[in-house]
């Protein structure tokens, strides 16, 4: 009896750490929309659930990205494009299936955005996607 009752607190332990863990990934998840402006760009990230939609706009041009995510423990989305939409004279492109990654990291209310891999990815176009994201105030009219 002592012998079950031992290992029905081990299994109940196990469980509890295992969900709280899962419930601490998932409250480290980014949610919403979160905006950052540099220069004459304005770059946005949407996160939701399993998706990414990602925004980049440059006067009339720009992109519009979605893409499936998986979310890792250590803060990294692996991402897949599932639709590329582009706008104006937008001078890049990417297929559907296009795999890249980047590691985030909420910092109280920002998202910062760090080690973005992916395929014909160059220093130029990384330093201007990473770096700290505020959230979009749901409320605020766009100017």
């Amino acid at each position: 009896m002592k012998r079950f009752c031992s290992l029905s607190f081990i299994f109940l332990f196990s469980l509890v750490l295992i969900t709280s863990s899962s419930l601490r990934a998932e409250e480290k998840l980014p949610k919403g929309k979160f905006i950052k402006k540099t220069g004459e760009f304005e770059l946005t990230f949407e996160f939701k659930k399993d998706k990414v939609v990602f925004e980049m706009t440059n006067g009339s041009d720009g992109c519009v990205m979605e893409s499936t995510a998986k979310y890792e423990k250590d803060g990294v989305a692996k991402c897949e494009v599932t639709k590329f939409e582009k706008i104006g004279s937008f001078p890049a492109e990417k297929e559907k299936g296009y795999k890249y990654s980047f590691k985030f990291k909420v910092n109280g209310k920002t998202v910062v955005v760090s080690d973005l891999e992916g395929d014909d990815l160059n220093d130029e176009a990384k330093s201007l996607v990473q770096g700290d994201y505020e959230p979009v105030e749901k409320n605020k009219k766009k100017k």
